[in-house]
């Protein structure tokens, strides 16, 4: 059961990134009082530029704001192609762990009730022992999955031992309108819709589960509305592979063709067991991957 809009402040944090802007933008649209941070701000969009990092920006904002629930979807996500590994290393965990602290330490100081951490299927191993990957199955595959699992430990540490409550949700392989294009998905779609080619390496067995923007969207916010707690995957459940995922777009763009490039290393194959999120979260994802493409593509066509 939902708690009354007029009754309740609600704060999202990233909310200029790719899940955090369509969390923002669906709660506002359903009535709630929300306010929006990120660190740089968008006046465009009502955004406030927060620092989470910086306590002293953090102070500022609680001042004059008791927020009964919020959604902490700020995050650092390491760049791929940084030569720089120190430093990404630092900024996941100043940002993920240590501004996570930061946050939660203020707004206890201001009775917060609620908060949602948005982890990442990153906790769990590249080559898992067993497929689909439950919640007890976890060794971070690198230093932002390590970040952010050192978050979760944060959070239900506290939880159970202050009065607030927590859910941490690990997303799979979300895609959708305005997220990163350097993700495989959206490289595969700009080059089928120029005519080019879809280069699959490996076999093409190579797996993820991808889920799209909306359905993570809704069950972040249910997550946070209703009175569950705890751990959560948050995925298709669907193990969609390399070759699978080419030869779909291929088919909703019209044009483009699929090319297995060499067979080189092992492929990983990898899918969320989703079984906790739909029994205790009344989770269901509404999108099939070739409906989410099927939307995707118009989006980007429009």
């Amino acid at each position: 059961m939902a708690y009354p809009s007029s009754n309740m402040k609600i704060l999202v944090t990233g909310a200029t990134g790719f899940i955090g802007k369509h969390v923002y933008a669906k709660l506002r649209e359903q009535g709630y009082s929300v306010i929006g941070i990120s660190k740089n701000g968008d006046q465009v969009n009502g955004i406030l530029g927060v620092d989470i990092v910086k306590k002293e920006d953090l102070e500022k904002l609680f001042l004059n704001n008791r927020f009964d629930l919020i959604f902490h979807l700020a995050a650092y996500i390491p760049k791929a192609d940084s030569k720089n590994y120190v430093e990404e290393l630092f900024n996941c965990f100043n940002v993920n762990t240590l501004g996570t602290i930061n946050l939660v330490e203020e707004g206890l100081k201001h009775k917060l009730g609620k908060l949602v951490f948005s982890s990442s299927a990153s906790v769990y191993p590249e080559y898992p022992e067993k497929l689909p990957v439950s919640e007890n199955e976890v060794c971070p595959r690198n230093f932002y999955g390590e970040s952010k699992l050192l978050g979760e430990v944060y959070l239900g540490s506290l939880s159970r031992t202050h009065p607030f409550s927590c859910v941490s949700l690990r997303y799979s392989s979300v895609y959708g309108p305005g997220q990163s294009q350097r993700s495989v998905l959206p490289l595969f779609l700009g080059n089928a819709k120029k005519g080019g080619t879809l280069s699959v390496f490996g076999s093409g067995s190579r797996s993820q589960d991808f889920v799209y923007i909306d359905d993570v969207a809704d069950v972040t916010i249910k997550a946070g509305l209703e009175g569950k707690c705890g751990v959560y995957n948050i995925g298709s459940g669907q193990e969609t592979s390399m070759l699978e995922l080419a030869n779909g777009i291929v088919n909703v763009v019209g044009k483009g063709k699929v090319e297995i490039s060499q067979e080189i290393g092992q492929d990983s194959r990898f899918y969320l067991d989703i079984s906790r999120a739909v029994e205790e979260l009344g989770y269901t994802p509404a999108y099939s991957l070739s409906m989410g493409l099927e939307v995707l593509f118009r989006a980007d066509s429009g």
